[in-house]
């Protein structure tokens, strides 16, 4: 008995000092997303693509565990929708239309993998998943969701794998400067009920931000 006791003392020191040596910080990022959708659609024998590139602009709030990156973002579109088709083999002009606009809100759930070279660099890969939850979808001010069914609403809302890299620079003891970039794809693209098939998307984002530690 006294040798389980002693054995689970032990355990529970060796975790306690490994919770404590974890950094934990918080902060402010912006960033820049541009988002990319394709789909294919046969009519009548007839086959085509169609896609559209969007530029989001984004104000996240960051919770860094360690090895655990948790965030919560607003984003909104900025310089309008950016579309093109190709019929049969020909591509067609692509379109700006600044009329469109939209917010949504982001979750990032990921994993990274912090490395310090140096005491005032830290390099790390990450690997996990962000989730849209869509706000608002306007042309012209006017509330496109108006027209829209429930199940259109809800196809709105995207789930996405990503992998990126990211850096820190230290500023003193307890500010730093990080940044990052990600790719991501979207697991969750296709609408149903539409005629057009093999939808395909992801999206590239860079972003900037300015963190806090609490214990460093």
């Amino acid at each position: 008995m006294k040798r389980i006791f002693f054995a689970g003392t032990l355990i529970l020191a060796f975790f306690s000092a490994e919770v404590s040596a974890v950094v934990v910080s918080a902060g402010l990022s912006p960033g820049i997303t541009v988002d990319y959708q394709s789909s294919r659609v046969e009519i009548m024998g007839v086959s085509g693509s169609a896609y559209q590139s969007r530029n989001i602009f984004g104000i996240e709030a960051f919770l860094d565990v360690h090895y655990l990156l948790l965030g919560i973002s607003y984003d909104t579109m900025t310089g309008g929708m950016t579309s093109g088709a190709e019929v049969m083999g020909i591509p067609g002009e692509p379109l700006n239309d600044p009329g469109f606009g939209g917010s949504r809100l982001r979750f990032d759930f990921f994993f990274k993998f912090p490395y310090s070279p140096s005491d005032k660099l830290a390099l790390f890969p990450l690997l996990g998943v962000k989730y849209s939850v869509n706000l608002t979808s306007t042309y012209a001010g006017l509330d496109l969701k108006e027209f829209m069914t429930d199940e259109a609403i809800a196809d709105m809302n995207d789930l996405y794998a990503v992998i990126g890299f990211g850096g820190d620079l230290a500023f003193g003891k307890y500010v730093f400067l990080r940044l990052s970039a990600a790719v991501s794809y979207n697991l969750t693209l296709a609408p149903r009920g539409m005629a057009a098939k093999n939808f395909f998307g992801f999206d590239f984002g860079t972003a900037v931000a300015i963190g806090f530690k609490f214990n460093p």
